[in-house]
């Protein structure tokens, strides 16, 4: 089976890139340690992002995505996320960097993208006609 994005809808094209950009924010810096900038990688932060390999294998796939199980892995992803920023707010010694901020937008744009992707064609309206996505 060969993948093509041209093909997706457009909620799934906008989870595949909000997965895309959360694995681009491991390699920027999460955190400054004393003038030092450090990424996912040396503290073990890339656990967090784990959880979105179900959606990704889903898009990537071409399956069909069951939803709370997808939904319940990007909030996993957002939730250990906030805390992680928490922590560093918290912490004398370290400022969250670019890095975790990018990785919390990109799951907001995942989670939107997976609510998007499985929503009705058509919603009706309040006067009770159909309307277009």
């Amino acid at each position: 089976m060969q993948f093509n994005f041209n093909k997706l809808e457009l909620g799934a094209k906008i989870s595949l890139i909000g997965i895309g950009l959360a694995f681009i924010s491991l390699f920027l810096p999460w955190m400054d340690v004393r003038g030092r900038n450090q990424n996912a990688f040396l503290e073990g932060e890339f656990i967090i992002f784990l959880p979105l390999i179900y959606p990704l294998m889903i898009l990537l796939l071409g399956k069909t995505l069951r939803v709370f199980p997808g939904i319940l892995a990007v909030v996993i992803s957002l939730m250990t996320g906030s805390a992680l920023l928490t922590f560093y707010l918290l912490d004398r010694n370290s400022d969250p960097a670019s890095g975790i901020y990018v990785f919390l937008v990109a799951c907001l744009g995942t989670l939107y993208g997976l609510v998007r992707w499985n929503l009705p064609d058509n919603i009706s309206g309040p006067d009770g006609k159909d309307v277009e996505n």
